[in-house]
């Protein structure tokens, strides 16, 4: 069975002596897919990377987040679940521009409930490569190219069009 934090996404692990920062998957980002499996828990997770800590994070001191130095954007810090316990959703769609690169995301500054301080969580965040069309899904990509030539619809303009009110 893969190791893709998917068990300790459902198992809701928990360290109560200090805030700890832990994957749900693997630090990867494709920038061709839409949303990514948290997008099922929430949409507001939408464009973002998911990272799970276990101590609960004050939404009022949420942190900032920073990719290859540069400063981008409080994390987004939703009310813990039971089953999913406190995830915080980094955003990236608008910062990740290139295939196949590696970026370094740092999250600091943000404190729990009880006031403490969560220690800084830095890791490399690496986009795909870019999928050439007709690559992935070529049975796909023909169906979709002979639809749009069966579809596709030539109007000779015989100064008929527009039409007029009168020859309605």
């Amino acid at each position: 069975m893969p190791n893709d934090g998917t068990f300790e996404l459902l198992a809701g692990l928990h360290d109560d002596n200090q805030a700890a920062m832990s994957f749900l998957q693997k630090p990867v980002y494709n920038l061709d897919e839409m949303d990514r499996r948290e997008s099922m828990i929430s949409l507001v997770y939408s464009g973002c990377f998911c990272i799970k800590s276990s101590k609960h994070i004050d939404p009022q001191q949420p942190g900032m987040v920073y990719i290859d130095s540069k400063a981008t954007e409080a994390p987004l810090i939703e009310k813990p679940t039971a089953m999913f316990g406190q995830l915080v959703g980094i955003i990236v769609r608008k910062y990740l521009l290139e295939y196949n690169k590696e970026y370094e995301v740092r999250y600091a500054g943000a404190y729990d409930t009880d006031g403490m301080e969560i220690p800084e969580f830095t890791f490399k965040l690496k986009t795909l490569p870019r999928i050439e069309p007709g690559v992935k899904y070529p049975e796909h990509d023909a169906i979709v190219l002979q639809a749009a030539r069966e579809g596709a619809v030539l109007l000779k303009n015989d100064n008929t069009l527009p039409c007029h009110p009168e020859a309605v």
